[in-house]
């Protein structure tokens, strides 16, 4: 799959005044926004018309973004995802991004693998990166599908082309200290 190439400034800045993007993450079109931002999170809620109870997936640029892992959890995790997309669980403390959703303490974070979304994360922060879906919804293959779903709610969007495989990440969740497979 291929994700942006690049961000231009404009998408960097809409993300650093709170507004949503639609782009492709390392799996598929997602519907981002500042993880660091109450607002952004409601405003996600809102556009997807999504249960509060659930709670989003946190992009981030390395592994060492994710709190409270041991460092053979991180390295068991970086050799996970050499292999394909993965996304983590693990228990955070109430005071790391306290407006987000949680489910038993915990949060679920993915590092991106595409260098541009990296370079993004790296300047704004986390990302959240629910699917570019209203709830109930097939997540969009493209752009303009994203554009259909959201063209009244979303101001920014990013064309990368047509999502070659809509294969979610695999899914693994820290318990009681093992690393194990929610979803492969």
């Amino acid at each position: 799959m291929t994700a942006p190439k690049q961000i231009n400034r404009e998408i960097i800045d809409a993300l650093s005044k709170d507004a949503l993007v639609i782009l492709k993450t390392d799996t598929i079109y997602g519907i981002v926004g500042r993880a660091s931002s109450p607002y952004a999170n409601s405003k996600l809620y809102e556009v997807k018309g999504r249960e509060s109870s659930k709670g989003f997936i946190v992009l981030v640029s390395s592994v060492a973004d994710i709190p409270g892992l041991s460092n053979e959890q991180k390295q068991i995790y970086a050799d996970l995802h050499n292999e394909r997309p993965t996304t983590l669980v693990t228990a955070v403390p109430d005071s790391y991004l306290p407006h987000l959703t949680r489910h038993e303490d915990t949060l679920a974070f993915r590092v991106v693998n595409v260098p541009a979304l990296k370079e993004l994360i790296e300047k704004v922060g986390p990302l959240l990166a629910p699917s570019a879906n209203p709830q109930g919804l097939p997540p969009a293959k493209n752009i303009d599908e994203a554009k259909i779903y959201f063209r009244d709610q979303v101001k920014y969007f990013v064309d990368s082309g047509e999502v070659e495989q809509n294969r979610p990440s695999r899914i693994i969740r820290v318990i009681r200290g093992e690393l194990v497979t929610i979803r492969d």
